[in-house]
């Protein structure tokens, strides 16, 4: 069965993750920052942790601002506790409403320039981007290498037999596959107050979702420890 989770932010209310998690759902995403820190980020993923989800941070891109003053507040939002999944820059903001023109080129470096800011201070996080199929067409210049950066798929469509047609997703180019799939955005949540709940499905099962960014620590037996530390000794 395929991994699933929601995403929140302060817009979603109070979340019980306890239910959450006895609802079936076993990762989530929950908004940082936008233009101020979002006020129920530190209790979402520090309550979502206690109940046993793997936990994300997003970011929603402003493109009216300065991008390293948003890369900042961003990772002094998370800094302490920024989960196990990767760090999310949410890219759908239609710059038309704010009078601005739609320069594929421009919108990109300022994007790459957030991405690379946050890169710088915490080197060892892994970044990926949420966006929409047409969005990204019409607003992001072209580049491979988005390719690197994990992609957080927005697509919402008709429901068959009680669950997502799959087949109909279109992926982005550069990209050939998502890896996580915000499939609806008007679901229901046990634990969340907010009626219209951003539901999503991960590529693989739980298991292999905690095995890739959770893995178990490796415990050593008695006798392993001894000869690693015999070992050390004779160097």
């Amino acid at each position: 069965m395929r991994a699933r989770g929601i995403d929140t932010s302060v817009y979603d209310g109070a979340v019980d993750w306890v239910k959450v998690k006895a609802a079936g759902y076993s990762f989530m995403f929950t908004k940082a920052s936008q233009i101020a820190a979002d006020t129920t980020y530190i209790t979402n993923m520090t309550k979502a942790k206690a109940a046993g989800l793997l936990r994300g941070a997003y970011h929603y891109f402003d493109f009216r601002y300065s991008e390293t003053a948003q890369a900042n507040l961003f990772v002094n939002t998370i800094r302490n506790d920024y989960g196990e999944l990767p760090l999310m820059v949410d890219v759908e903001q239609d710059v038309r409403q704010y009078g601005m023109a739609i320069d594929k080129n421009v919108l990109a470096n300022k994007l790459w320039t957030f991405i690379n800011a946050v890169q710088a201070q915490l080197p060892n996080a892994k970044i990926g981007i949420y966006t929409g199929f047409y969005y990204w067409l019409d607003f992001i210049a072209p580049n491979p290498k988005w390719a690197n950066y994990p992609l957080w798929m927005a697509w919402w469509p008709m429901i068959i037999s009680g669950a997502p047609d799959e087949s109909k997703v279109r992926i982005p180019a550069p990209w050939v596959s998502k890896e996580f799939w915000q499939w609806s955005a008007d679901g229901s949540v046990s634990g969340v107050q907010a009626l219209d709940v951003d539901k999503n499905l991960y590529s693989g099962t739980e298991e292999e979702l905690r095995a890739k960014y959770a893995p178990a620590p490796i415990v050593l037996t008695l006798e392993q420890r001894v000869k690693r530390i015999e070992d050390y000794l004779k160097i």
